[in-house]
């Protein structure tokens, strides 16, 4: 038989396709004819002919007997999870990383519409990962869940077999001895910050986490050296930073997760001092100590310091006050923790990463020193799924990761075909065209290629809008339902930002920088203090030739960019979340690459 005549994978022609393990390829094939003792390898054509085909049914039963196989590793299968299980109650997620390479990433808030997917499991996060990538669950080698269940006085075995046995409930058909890999929750954040560096500055790399809390401490410091991770420090529980700034949010009257609102607050106060903040506890590397402080506990005993020092605001003046003086003592925690590291390329990953007004302060004084600061843009605990499945192969196989785009992307018929159910029609649309609508002052959701993770909008699911205009950014504002006194970001090419920026450019919106004095075009972007967060594009696509109409047209190469969703809801995912969100808030249009849907028009 012709080689090119085979099945691609007659291998799966097995009766008993359980037997094969899964990321494996047969290597050699030996059969023992009759009785006789001896084992005699068969040729590639033999195996095809005796073992895959028609005889090999009939033997069927005792197949063991008769043939000895042996495998060759050609892919390791990694499905990370997050979420409703042990040690995490808020940002369910999965992740399916093979041979290091990630295929894909979603948060189950994308899929369930429950903003942050609080109590729920990554159910429907898994099936849709394990559908973009294209793999049966039976294939997936390794389970991981970014929590150590002994540190939190949970039994391994059982939280394993509680695991498996949920994605067999659920209908994701994994196989039943599939190990589960439990990953302690900041070493997964440490390793979805490394799956951002550039593989050519990986040599000597400081990951500095810091979150709210893990297993039983607030952080961590680790040292990536040659192809090793090691860790140098825990934080403790009481040092908590997440804790810290919650509780001024709470003080703030702000909710739970509006830690956002918190750092744009801050911008409003200007005569910030120094309160009662986490001190840098550092402990010594070693395994976990059981949990001795619950956070909420550690949230409660900030807010009554703060208050003691300054006071419960009341008016929104007092409150910026408040909301100041927490940011400037972060701002200096985590400073005197990355000042004294060394090495070329610092990471800095957790929930404190996403404080862009801190980010670009600590990017500005690490450049001086010649020093890089990474955020990647999933990290908070959106990203901790897939850190606990890069950790497995690590950074020596792993790729760099160059998006956040990691999510499903639709085709344009399958958009088309939706607005036609909702009774609208898809029309052609060149960038120019879209540029003359913005410059109406129109508001647009923006839908195309793969969706983002992590709570950023960077020119797949976003909300897009003229830069320019202060009256623009107030309407935006209210059909989001935001407070009409929070900022606004802008996504710009690199040119702009060079033009009219000071700072570090930052492709996923994740650090400050200063509105330079004779910048013109800004006024819908630039916060009270003179900054603004822009997302600098770089990559080639229909997101960049927007911006590049935008400077065509004489404004800035530039557009506002904000999350498509209004406030309390998911960003959306899929065309009909796009279609929905945006009649909810009557946005103009809907546009992706190369067309629009006109929602002031019927079809």
């Amino acid at each position: 038989m012709l080689r090119s005549e085979r099945p691609a994978r007659h291998h799966d022609i097995w009766p008993n396709t359980s037997s094969r393990p899964a990321g494996r390829r047969l290597l050699s094939l030996s059969h023992r004819p009759g009785n006789d003792a001896s084992w005699r390898q068969l040729a590639e054509e033999d195996c095809y002919v005796a073992g895959f085909h028609g005889p090999f049914r009939h033997v069927q039963p005792n197949w063991r007997s008769v043939f000895r196989v042996s495998w060759e590793k050609v892919q390791m299968i990694v499905l990370g999870l997050n979420g409703g299980f042990l040690g995490s109650v808020h940002d369910a997620a999965a992740a399916l990383v093979v041979d290091g390479e990630v295929l894909a990433a979603v948060e189950e808030e994308r899929l369930s519409r429950r903003k942050r997917a609080f109590g729920m499991h990554p159910f429907r996060a898994a099936r849709e990962v394990l559908d973009i990538a294209a793999v049966d669950p039976r294939e997936v080698d390794m389970i991981t869940y970014p929590w150590d269940p002994e540190a939190l006085g949970a039994r391994r075995d059982i939280e394993e077999m509680d695991i498996r046995s949920a994605l067999i409930d659920s209908g994701i058909a994994v196989r039943g001895q599939t190990p589960v890999e439990f990953v302690v929750h900041h070493v997964a954040h440490a390793w979805i910050g490394l799956g951002y560096v550039d593989s050519s500055a990986r040599q000597s790399v400081t990951v500095v986490a810091l979150d709210g809390g893990g297993e039983s401490t607030a952080g961590a410091g680790f040292q990536y050296r040659d192809g090793l991770m090691s860790l140098l420090w825990h934080l403790d529980m009481k040092a908590s930073p997440g804790a810290f700034y919650e509780a001024a949010t709470v003080l703030c009257a702000f909710k739970e997760g509006d830690e956002g609102k918190t750092m744009g607050l801050a911008s409003y106060d200007d005569c910030a001092t120094m309160v009662a903040g986490p001190e840098c506890l550092k402990m010594q590397p070693g395994p976990l100590p059981l949990r001795s402080l619950e956070y909420s506990d550690a949230v409660n005993a900030y807010l009554q310091a703060i208050s003691e020092q300054i006071g419960t605001p009341r008016t929104f003046v007092q409150r910026a006050h408040t909301a100041s003086c927490v940011q400037a003592t972060l701002e200096q925690f985590v400073w005197e923790i990355l000042d004294s590291v060394t090495t070329r390329t610092v990471v800095l990953v957790g929930g404190i990463a996403l404080n862009c007004s801190m980010n670009g302060l600590l990017a500005r004084q690490l450049a001086l020193r010649g020093q890089a600061l990474i955020i990647p843009p999933p990290a908070s605990d959106t990203g901790v799924a897939l850190g606990s499945a890069l950790s497995i192969e690590g950074a020596s196989s792993a790729h760099t990761i160059t998006t956040a785009s990691l999510g499903r992307s639709f085709s344009i018929q399958s958009i088309a075909e939706c607005a036609h159910e909702a009774g609208y029609a898809m029309r052609d649309c060149s960038p120019v065209a879209l540029v003359d609508r913005l410059l109406s002052n129109q508001i647009v959701g923006w839908f195309d290629g793969r969706a983002e993770v992590g709570p950023r909008a960077l020119g797949a699911r976003c909300i897009i809008a003229r830069t320019d205009s202060s009256r623009v950014r107030d309407r935006l504002n209210m059909l989001k339902g935001r407070e009409m006194w929070r900022p606004l970001a802008p996504s710009v090419t690199q040119d702009e930002f060079t033009r009219s920026f000071t700072g570090i450019a930052s492709e996923y919106m994740l650090k400050a920088s200063q509105v330079n004095s004779g910048a013109v075009g800004f006024a819908g972007v630039t916060h009270v203090d003179g900054t603004a967060r822009p997302q600098v594009v770089g990559h080639v696509g229909p997101y960049l030739d927007v911006l590049k109409a935008m400077g065509n047209a004489g404004a800035p190469e530039a557009v506002t960019c904000t999350s498509f969703n209004s406030s309390g809801c998911p960003m959306v995912y899929t065309p009909e979340d796009a279609l929905l969100a945006a009649r909810t808030m009557q946005l103009d249009a809907v546009a992706g690459d190369g067309w629009l849907i006109d929602l002031k028009k019927s079809a």
